[in-house]
């Protein structure tokens, strides 16, 4: 009775395969891993935004909607040529505008949302100007 034969590899053969298939898997793990934290770990920006606030309307204008990601920086460069106050409702935080004044609000969008930016009149009644849209990051 003739002996069995079971092929072998060479040992130097299995160690550059399994090497292969190594590298192949845990490179493959590394990019998609990249990829995947890669869009959803961006690094928080600082955005401004400009409103212009005139006595003289815009008829039919629409208010812009501004976005920005939770956690960025957010800041209104508010020009004005009357009274008032700007509030971002939600985030709750306002500035006082004086006529031919410039201000400026800054804060940490801290919450996902869509948030409405208006202007308060001395005599208390509001008006639209914005709004602001906060994305996940």
């Amino acid at each position: 009775m003739q002996p069995r034969v079971y092929p072998v590899m060479h040992p130097r053969l299995h160690i550059v395969l399994s090497s292969a298939v190594a590298i192949v898997l845990f490179g493959g793990i590394y990019w998609g891993s990249r990829a995947w934290l890669g869009e959803r770990t961006r690094s928080a920006q600082v955005l401004t935004y400009s409103l212009l606030l005139s006595t003289s309307p815009r008829r039919g204008a629409q208010s812009p909607v501004f976005e920005a990601r939770q956690g960025d920086t957010v800041t209104f460069v508010v020009r004005s040529d009357m009274p008032g106050e700007v509030h971002v409702h939600g985030v709750e935080k306002k500035i006082v505008l004086q006529p031919g004044g410039v201000v400026k609000l800054t804060f940490r969008a801290d919450r996902v949302g869509v948030f409405p930016v208006h202007l308060h009149d001395p005599d208390g009644s509001m008006h639209p100007l914005a709004m602001l849209e906060v994305q996940p990051p």
